[in-house]
């Protein structure tokens, strides 16, 4: 009796501490490293993710290209479940977006006028993209291994598919 009463104590103890590390997560992990959650990706383009996860981009202009989707960018390092980009931002540069396998969506602004290539490279849990209006080539690898890819709405406007 004394054991099972012993073994149900050590159960349920295991069971707590099972609990408590389930609750850590790679936001929370970069939270209590000091990984910054917000910084700028263009000369008048900055990010900044919230307490929901969502990376905000906000500004004026283009962003900047970074020459492979391995490239070191701060906002890599915080867990995403989504991507707003504001009105003001004209493009997505280079593998700017790459690599975001928690992504479940992206809100992209009419007025995006190109997205680099690798745009948007290994964002596995995007399940649809709505092309803004201005946008008028696809370039290479711009949804590459976006897997849960299922649905892409293409304005008239493109003219050309980079492969």
């Amino acid at each position: 009796m004394k054991k099972a009463i012993l073994l149900k104590k050590r159960l349920t103890a295991l069971l707590a501490i099972i609990c408590m590390m389930a609750t850590i997560t790679p936001a929370n992990l970069a939270m209590a490293e000091g990984i910054p959650k917000s910084g700028q990706m263009g000369d008048n383009v900055f990010w900044a993710v919230d307490s929901n996860h969502i990376l905000n981009i906000t500004g004026t202009g283009p962003t900047w290209n970074y020459e492979n989707p391995w490239s070191y960018q701060d906002w890599k390092f915080v867990h995403v479940s989504g991507i707003e980009i504001s009105s003001g931002v004209t493009s997505i540069g280079d593998c700017l977006l790459a690599d975001f396998e928690s992504a479940t969506y992206v809100d992209i602004p009419g007025t995006i006028t190109d997205i680099g290539s690798n745009g948007f490279w290994h964002c596995t849990s995007l399940t649809s993209i709505n092309l803004p209006s201005k946008i008028s080539t696809i370039k290479e690898f711009t949804f590459g291994s976006c897997f849960s890819l299922t649905t892409i709405t293409i304005p008239n406007s493109v003219t050309k598919l980079e492969y």
